[in-house]
Order: structure tokens, then C-alpha cells, then sequence
């Protein structure tokens, strides 16, 4: 089966200041760099969501713009579902990885696909302690329908899309603290590189 891969990268980092979070630096490197080194060996094609397609990408890789305007991470599912829809062969599921999220497990889309077919799901979610991170996410290409009406609902939760899809959950709730860390805020990134110089991921 083929498996496209998008990152979110199309929010305005409204909780992040010094300009887009992705290009806050960890490590010496962006947190969008990050994400691409992690989640690119995990799928057969990778993209960028962005919110206008005249935006750019990082690392020669393809901009899916959103369809949908101002509609957060739903937006940016959405036009990865017809993305990958549109692929030649298309592919069958879309995995979803967050720019702010930089250092995601090396097997997150396997364990996800995992928890899709033994649940026989159309999605599944990654959860941790409670929490699910439904950016972190693996979604039948054949969810775009659904994806869309929601949208045209106005109800634009990626928690409810999840939900709506009879999303399974995958649980890593055993992995290191740091592989579903999500970088807000500047403290969060400062808190990051403390918990990364005591012991590398």
C-alpha cells in the first residue's frame, strides 16, 4: 500500500513569537527540519501543508495548500486527503505529522497503521497518558468526503474529525515523554532543549 505523508506547517504560530515556529531552532536545526528528517523515511512521499500554495517548503518538497481557508489543521487534512487522492498510484492513506512536534518516534506511522488494521479503522490517532494527538494521525484517502462536509459544517475539531472517523488509538503512552512533545511556546522550546541536552532522543 502507499502511504503519502504531510506536515502541518500552515498556522500562524499565535502562541510563538520571533516569527514562524517552525523555524525556531532546536539543536541547531529547525523544528521543521526535525519533523522532515523523522517522518520522511516513514512514508513513500512526502509534503508540506501550508495555507497558500505560494507559500514555500523546506527540502525541495511539494506545498498541498488548503482548500479551505482559516480552517486549521482540518483545512490542512483535507487538502492532503485529495493530495493523495490525486497521486499516481494514489495513495491508499495519509499519514499527518505537526511541525511543532519535532521529535515524533521513528516508527510512529507503523505503529498508527498497526492500530488501523487490527481495529479496521479508517484512522487511527496517536495517544499518550490520556492525551490524543490527533495531528499525529494516519487517515484513509477515502476520508476526504468526510473531511469536506465537516468543513462545509463549520466544524473544524480535528478531535471530532478523528472521532467522526472512527479513529483507533495508538498508544504511546510507554515512549520517552519527549517523542510527543509540542513546542508552543518559546518555553516550551527552552524546556525541550533542556530535557534533550541531559539525554539525547
Amino acid at each position: 500500500m502507499k502511504i503519502a505523508g504531510l506536515i502541518f506547517a500552515g498556522g500562524k504560530s499565535s502562541r510563538f513569537s520571533d516569527g514562524p515556529k517552525e523555524e525556531a531552532l532546536l539543536s541547531g536545526r529547525t523544528l521543521l527540519s526535525h519533523v522532515i528528517a523523522r517522518a520522511a523515511p516513514q512514508v513513500d512521499i512526502l509534503a508540506i501543508s501550508r495555507a497558500e500554495e505560494s507559500a514555500t517548503a523546506a527540502g525541495g518538497l511539494a506545498v498541498v495548500a488548503d482548500e479551505f481557508q482559516d480552517c486549521g489543521p482540518l483545512g490542512g487534512l483535507h487538502a492532503g486527503l485529495c493530495w493523495a487522492n490525486e497521486l499516481t498510484p494514489k495513495a491508499e492513506y495519509l499519514a499527518t505529522f505537526a511541525c511543532d512536534t519535532p521529535m515524533i518516534p521513528e516508527d510512529l506511522v507503523a505503529r498508527l497503521l498497526e492500530a488501523l488494521l487490527k481495529s479496521g479503522a479508517s484512522a487511527a490517532i496517536a495517544h499518550a497518558a490520556g492525551e490524543r494527538h490527533p495531528t499525529l494521525g494516519l487517515w484513509s484517502s477515502a476520508l476526504e468526503p468526510l473531511a469536506r462536509r465537516r468543513l462545509e459544517a463549520g466544524d473544524y475539531s480535528l478531535h471530532a474529525m478523528a472521532a467522526a472517523a472512527g479513529a483507533a488509538a495508538a498508544d504511546f503512552s510507554n515512549d520517552d515523554r519527549r517523542a510527543l512533545f509540542n513546542v508552543n511556546t518559546k518555553a516550551d522550546l527552552r524546556a525541550l532543549e533542556g530535557m534533550l541536552g541531559a539525554a539525547p532522543l
